[in-house]
């Protein structure tokens, strides 16, 4: 058995605990994990398309905007030069 270095000041309070809610940790067995979390609320098919399309299509929006930026910055360099 590992015994624990004691310190003068420690009285064995915790400041800070850093359990995390649903994470095991590995001194704990098995059969105490806690089960798995259901999703809150469940997206039907159609919506589900319609989020990743508005994704996809914030994406490409950001994207597009950025290789206007660009372009603009080289035609301005090309200019100059």
């Amino acid at each position: 058995m590992i015994m624990k270095k004691q310190y003068v000041d420690d009285d064995g309070r915790v400041i800070a605990s850093m359990d995390v809610e649903y994470i095991r940790p590995r001194r704990t067995p098995k059969r105490a994990c806690v089960d798995k979390v259901q999703p809150q609320t469940l997206a039907t098919r159609r919506e589900a398309l319609h989020i990743a399309l508005n994704a996809t299509l914030a994406a490409l929006f950001i994207a597009f905007v950025i290789m206007v930026v660009i372009g603009t910055m080289i035609l301005i360099m090309t200019l100059v030069w």
